[in-house]
């Protein structure tokens, strides 16, 4: 048995990229499978497995900014229906999750998270033939970008201590080849 992988280096520093930055990684660096998973629990996937298992290949345009969110979203069985980290190039100025409804079921895990929810607007879209309202609204939910930042960084510390602990363990009970 060997240690896991670690994430790929620019994965983290993705998180703090204008969006074309982070579409040239996606299309130059990005491993096409994942090759690491988060520490001694091998069931819990890392964030970008968890995109491409969930999203597939879609999942190789969102942000990596704001797939733990989505990523507890959906584990509550909270719909979310587009996603953004936001910042410089990209579709939102703060990181930001789209829902199809339940806005108040995902402010309360937010809170159960500590995510800082800034903001939650109900959107109407128009359509541009009619000038009309569409007959499906959504809501979205905004996050404070320093907050989250910081609470993405102790995520990731913790989960990069877990690994580096489980290798240790693993170091230690290798089976020797004389045994």
């Amino acid at each position: 048995m060997s240690a896991p992988d670690t994430p790929p280096p620019w994965f983290r520093d993705a998180m703090h990229l204008p969006r074309s930055e982070i579409t040239a990684l996606y299309d130059h660096e990005m491993p096409r499978e994942p090759g690491w998973r988060e520490g001694p629990n091998l069931e819990r996937q890392s964030d970008y497995a968890w995109a491409l298992e969930h999203f597939g290949h879609a999942s190789e345009l969102m942000d990596p900014g704001i797939i733990r969110v989505v990523r507890i979203f959906t584990e509550h069985k909270i719909e979310t229906c587009q996603s953004c980290q936001g910042g410089e190039g990209h579709a939102y100025t703060r990181p930001s999750v789209d829902l199809t409804y339940q806005p108040w079921e995902a402010l309360g895990v937010a809170s159960h998270y500590g995510i800082p929810v800034t903001r939650i607007s109900h959107i109407w879209n128009v359509d541009p033939d009619s000038d009309e309202p569409r007959d499906s609204p959504i809501w979205r939910i905004e996050f404070r970008p320093d907050r989250l930042s910081r609470l993405r960084d102790r995520w990731y510390d913790e989960e990069e201590a877990d690994r580096q602990e489980y290798a240790a363990w693993l170091a230690a009970h290798e089976e020797h080849p004389d045994a």
